[in-house]
């Protein structure tokens, strides 16, 4: 529920519709090599719920998002996950 509230308030006032959305995952892990080994299959997965929410929160489908992309990183600053989301092109909506 956090979640959902977190990205109503940063993007709810933008009109989504009918666009194509992209989303980017940034994992932050524990160490270099997390880093290095993580699998970005599991990722996607892992962060499908996230992805619904984000979807009911801007109020659309979420067939309307594009493939996500992610990337793995290792900072010192301690495991999170931020998303990035980009309204792309206009879709045609038929």
């Amino acid at each position: 529920m956090r979640a959902w509230a977190e990205a109503r308030g940063a993007i709810g006032s933008r009109d989504w519709r009918g666009h194509k959305i992209q989303l980017h995952y940034h994992f932050y892990l524990g160490t270099k090599q997390a880093a290095k080994l993580a699998d970005k299959d599991n990722g996607i997965a892992w962060l499908k719920n996230y992805q619904d929410g984000i979807a009911d929160a801007i109020e659309v489908n979420d067939r309307y998002f594009a493939e996500p992309t992610v990337d793995y990183n290792f900072d010192g600053k301690g495991k999170r996950v931020a998303i990035t989301i980009t309204k792309l092109e206009q879709q045609d909506d038929r």
